[in-house]
């Protein structure tokens, strides 16, 4: 097998990249940071894959590691050749996730195929990744060798035609042995198929003896449930009499309950009759008695307190006009009595003098005594009405004259002086006099004439409006004395009250209820006491819940021993399995011995080819490692031995010494010949190819030369790929 070529279209810091691989040696000479590591990664990666990192791993993995930051597809293509045939791997990788990843192989037609498997690089080795490591993958860390991951099995293949594991194999025989019988006791007891086998015999045996003895029992567990039967059957007749018994009393006793209810039907219709000795109005008299109380009851609120409300303002104005209304014709002189004093007043221009104007102070305190007098009145008027309407009344009419003498005081004018003629003079006194008659003293004769004629219209308006008044007073009262006379009259003819006149509406109705209520009830109760056959009151013979509890118990005992005679019953039946289950167990008792003896012969056929095997491939890689280690120039080739792990062990002078002992260049060379001889001894015929990285980081020049000379000669039989990053450890023959 070997590497023919590889491109990376984006991989680390590569991007477009191909590399081409000789058949022998291949050496790949570059500083450090140049891709060398890379680059073995990647064949790595083409072969095996990239596993996902765990979601809690410490270790930066390669995934992450060697995602391009140029971007592009993450991947690229391994050409390899193996057992005569060259194959195209095609490799793409996601960023996260190896589900993500992409994996194919073209066979020499470039046509897909499966002849690499799942994973090329255990279908070419045989190994896993971590196998592939541990041999075809050698770098400076790698110094010791593991029998896992296959390499035990490669092993194997030498001495044999199959590909077993030894350490697997005898894990499994142990295991089995263990099956059947354990080594060390478990809680006191041994473990495995054959002693728990033999418990269960033991348990079997027992099982079957108690199940003989259960004959008898089931003979006394019989006879009493016979007689707890009989028992039963006994107390339930009697429960079934009283439970009889207890019914007839039960329909009694409804029978009474519903001739009661229709009884209180017929005294609630009695009553009816009682409260209304005189018979029940129909509908449309008590309808026109509820009509007729309504208005009578309307009337008399509207008459109680009922008061002209502008009395107090009439009574003013009759008081203003107590001496009589004046007649056109007085009306009509006194106008031409004004009409002429101020034409001789137009024709005279006395000397005007200022005159005071008179005091208006009693008027204002006229009128508020008044408005003390009317408020007083009016808070008496819910205590003592007669005093307080006495006391607004007064106030009332105070206040109208106080108020009235207050706009009659006439402002401060100019006043004409006493140059009067005679005639001014008896004209201003006739006027005066005329317009004092009604309680008008304003000076101005127009404006008097005109409150005058206001005061007449005012007063006849007034008067108007008292008469309205008491016509409808007048007509309230006639109302409120037939609406009562007619609500006496049915009350008398109806025996009612003002109290009970109300419900007289439903009392015919209910009446008729109730007593159609009672007959109704009273067929039914006799409905049921023929269906039922109730005659005289029955009595209830015995105690009934004594019965009750004394049935339950007997109930409970047949259960009882029916249920214990049915177990008993099931476990004899059982008899026969018991049996033929105890005859299986010895049977399988005895299988498992006999399976056991020839496990354990080929555990001890297992233990000698082991060692046989172990001596077949340990003197092969002795041989193999001894002859790398020379081929290296090693110092230790003497006293070099490998134990049956594979391991290196050192023997100077009798005095074994670990591998720890040698200096790191010397560990290195050891790591590397243990390696060589498994590529050696792990395959026949067709030689994989081994990857180097930098291995000989520790070797001196003088080991060095010895290293490159080895390499070189394996380099004839198998293809090598060595990277270094420094020219002193090229291996390259000058």
């Amino acid at each position: 097998m070997k590497l023919i070529a590889c491109y990376m279209d984006n991989f680390g810091k590569f991007s477009n990249a191909h590399f081409s691989f000789d058949g022998g040696l291949t050496e790949i000479l570059q500083e450090n940071g140049e891709g060398k590591t890379t680059l073995a990664a990647f064949l790595r990666a083409m072969l095996y894959g990239m596993p996902t990192d765990g979601k809690n791993s410490k270790d930066y993995g390669d995934r992450p590691k060697y995602n391009p930051f140029q971007g592009g597809k993450y991947g690229g293509t391994l050409d390899v050749e193996w057992q005569g045939k060259r194959y195209k791997i095609l490799r793409t990788f996601d960023q996260k996730t190896e589900t993500k990843d992409s994996y194919s192989v073209l066979d020499e037609r470039g046509k897909p195929c499966s002849d690499l498997g799942e994973v090329p690089g255990f279908t070419m080795f045989g190994l896993s990744r971590k196998g592939f490591e541990r041999t075809a993958y050698i770098t400076w860390e790698k110094e010791t060798i593991d029998l896992k991951e296959g390499i035990g099995e490669r092993l194997c293949g030498l001495v044999a035609d199959f590909s077993v594991g030894y350490d697997k194999a005898k894990k499994l025989l142990e295991d089995k042995l263990k099956s059947y019988h354990s080594d060390r006791r478990s809680g006191g007891v041994y473990t495995g198929f054959i002693p728990e086998t033999e418990e269960k015999i033991r348990q079997k045996q027992a099982e079957i003896y108690e199940t003989e003895g259960l004959e008898a029992s089931l003979l006394s567990v019989r006879e009493a449930y016979l007689a707890a039967q009989a028992d039963m059957q006994k107390t339930s007749a009697a429960l079934e009499e009283m439970r009889s018994s207890e019914l007839r009393r039960s329909q009694w006793e409804t029978y009474q309950g519903m001739l009661s209810m229709a009884q209180q039907s017929k005294a609630k219709a009695d009553a009816y009759v009682a409260k209304y000795p005189q018979g029940f109005p129909d509908k449309e008299t008590v309808k026109g008695l509820k009509d007729a109380v309504q208005k009578r009851t309307k009337a008399r609120v509207r008459l109680e307190n009922r008061a002209f409300p502008k009395q107090v303002e009439l009574q003013a104005k009759e008081e203003q006009f107590a001496s009589g209304i004046p007649s056109r014709e007085k009306l009509e002189n006194i106008g031409l009595l004004a009409d002429k004093y101020y034409a001789l007043a137009n024709a005279t221009t006395p000397a005007a003098t200022a005159q005071k104007p008179k005091k208006k102070g009693a008027w204002l305190g006229l009128t508020v005594l008044a408005a003390a007098f009317a408020a007083v009145g009016a808070v008496l008027l819910g205590s003592l009405p007669s005093v307080g309407a006495i006391l607004l009344a007064l106030g009332v009419v105070g206040a109208a004259i106080g108020a009235s003498g207050l706009m009659r005081a006439p402002a401060p004018v100019a006043q004409v002086a006493p140059a009067y003629s005679q005639e001014q003079y008896a004209l201003a006194e006739r006027l005066r006099a005329s317009f004092e008659e009604y309680g008008i003293r304003n000076t101005d004769y127009n404006a008097a004439l005109r409150e005058l004629k206001e005061g007449m219209k005012t007063l006849q308006a007034l008067r108007a409006e008292k008469e309205k008044y008491e016509q409808e007073t007048a007509e309230l009262k006639a109302d409120e004395a037939k609406y009562s006379s007619a609500v006496a009259a049915v009350f008398q003819q109806y025996s009612l009250t003002e109290e009970t006149y109300e419900d007289a509406a439903n009392a015919a109705a209910a009446y008729s209820e109730y007593l159609e209520d009672w007959r109704l009830k009273s067929a039914k109760a006799e409905d049921y006491r023929q269906k039922n056959g109730v005659s005289d009151e029955p009595q209830v013979g015995g105690d009934i819940e004594s019965a009750k509890a004394a049935l339950a118990l007997a109930q409970s005992r047949v259960k009882e021993y029916g249920d214990k005679m049915q177990e008993l019953e099931g476990r004899l039946a059982l008899l026969p399995k018991l049996k033929n289950e105890l005859t299986e167990l010895r049977e399988k008792l005895q299988g498992y011995t006999e399976e056991r003896f020839l496990v354990d012969i080929a555990m001890q056929s297992l233990l000698a080819a082991d060692s046989q095997l172990k001596d077949t491939y340990l003197t092969p890689m002795q041989t193999s490692f001894v002859q790398f280690a020379k081929a290296m120039g090693a110092e230790w080739v003497d006293d070099v031995l490998l134990d049956e792990n594979l391991q290196v062990k050192l023997e100077q002078k009798g005095q074994p010494y670990r591998v720890e002992h040698l200096s790191d260049g010397q560990r290195a060379l050891a790591a590397l010949c243990l390696r060589l001889a498994l590529l050696e001894n792990m395959y026949e015929g067709e030689m994989p190819f081994c990857i180097l990285d930098d291995p000989f980081v520790h070797l001196d020049a003088k080991h060095l030369h010895e290293v490159q000379r080895g390499l070189n000669a394996l380099a004839e039989k198998m293809q090598i790929v060595y990277f270094t990053c420094h020219n002193s450890r090229s291996m390259l023959e000058a």
